[in-house]
């Protein structure tokens, strides 16, 4: 039996890793006919271009690493029916639960890597990509920045994108003896039409060891500082560490960061919908193997899929738009694909052991 169990695994992982290069390779052509125009635009050199497909080649994974799987494990279950291979373990005495379960693991084994890429890699390699065509992107952090200006350097902890928000932003003014001689600290910055504005501020004088507390200031100063608004970032270019940064420390300062919670909730439910997807597929994969052949299968699957994401979004998008609690979408979403699998096991499989 537990020849039989590796035997199905190998034939599911062979499947996975040829289906992943189809993917792929039809993904990148579109990619690259898409930014062919930014690359001219850019006018990059040969060796420069090689480097940003590269780079987008990475955040390419992200896009279609989940939905590889989950069509890879269709074909697989239809192979095998068609070659009645999966007859031949049901008489063998390996039960569907058992083919279930082994298919779950190889999903949250795949599904686990793929989340930590997407979550903490691909993002990334994406913002290194965009800044090979757009120069007016400064940095490739939201987080510890750190600036010099004629009269010191100034310390960002925390940039929040989109808002053109500051917290806990730090300006130390240097003497000419190279020493500190004055640090203007501001819990939240904000840029305006006239300029940058800080509020809550603390000024310390380190010659005559006075702080002074101020409500409102204006910061010219931070003016020099226009590359950081001058791209409004992506959702795609943040990890989820960044994301959760955002998050704690804008809701601890009492800025709206709604889309950032909407944000990370869509990421960390990305990996439970690919499981949620396995458990509906299943019953259709193994269904459909007896009576498709491999290219309709294969559309199908396309089909089921593409109309989840479409659906995945439509509730994530109409929620944010109406305020609800960030955890309804994504328990929703899991609630009916659940219903849906539910009724699929039962017709299919009649609650076959």
């Amino acid at each position: 039996m537990k020849i039989l169990a590796k035997f199905f695994f190998k034939e599911l992982l062979n499947t996975f890793f040829i289906t992943y290069l189809v993917f792929f390779t039809i993904t990148f052509s579109f990619d690259f006919i898409d930014k062919l125009d930014d690359i001219l635009k850019a006018k990059l050199s040969i060796s420069e271009s090689v480097i940003f497909f590269a780079y987008r080649s990475v955040y390419l994974h992200s896009e279609y690493s989940n939905y590889a799987v989950l069509i890879a494990l269709v074909i697989a279950l239809n192979i095998m029916s068609q070659r009645n291979e999966l007859v031949s373990l049901f008489t063998s005495g390996v039960f569907l639960k058992k083919i279930f379960s082994n298919v779950l693991y190889f999903v949250l084994i795949i599904g686990f890597v793929n989340f930590i890429f997407i979550s903490y890699i691909s993002p990334k390699f994406l913002l290194k990509s965009e800044k090979k065509i757009n120069k007016k992107i400064a940095f490739e952090q939201i987080d510890d920045l750190i600036f010099k200006t004629d009269e010191g350097f100034i310390f960002v902890d925390l940039m929040i994108p989109a808002e053109n928000i500051l917290l806990n932003t730090y300006i130390v003014n240097v003497d000419d003896n190279k020493k500190i001689d004055k640090i203007i600290q501001a819990k939240r910055v904000e840029k305006s039409s006239s300029g940058w504005v800080g509020m809550d501020i603390k000024k310390y004088d380190v010659r005559d060891k006075n702080t002074t507390f101020i409500s409102f200031l204006n910061l010219p100063v931070l003016n020099k500082l226009e590359g950081l608004t001058a791209v409004s970032y992506k959702p795609e270019w943040l990890t989820l560490r960044d994301i959760q940064k955002v998050v704690i420390s804008g809701l601890r300062s009492g800025v709206n960061v709604k889309n950032y919670i909407y944000t990370l909730t869509k990421k960390i439910f990305s990996f439970f919908s690919l499981i949620l997807l396995t458990i509906l597929i299943f019953p259709l994969g193994i269904q459909l193997g007896r009576m498709k052949k491999n290219v309709e299968v294969v559309f199908l699957s396309i089909i089921i899929l593409t109309a989840y994401s479409i659906f995945e979004t439509v509730i994530f998008r109409f929620s944010r738009s109406i305020n609800l609690f960030f955890v309804i979408p994504p328990l929703f979403i899991a609630f009916f694909l659940l219903l849906i699998s539910y009724f699929l096991w039962k017709n299919h499989f009649f609650w076959k052991k």
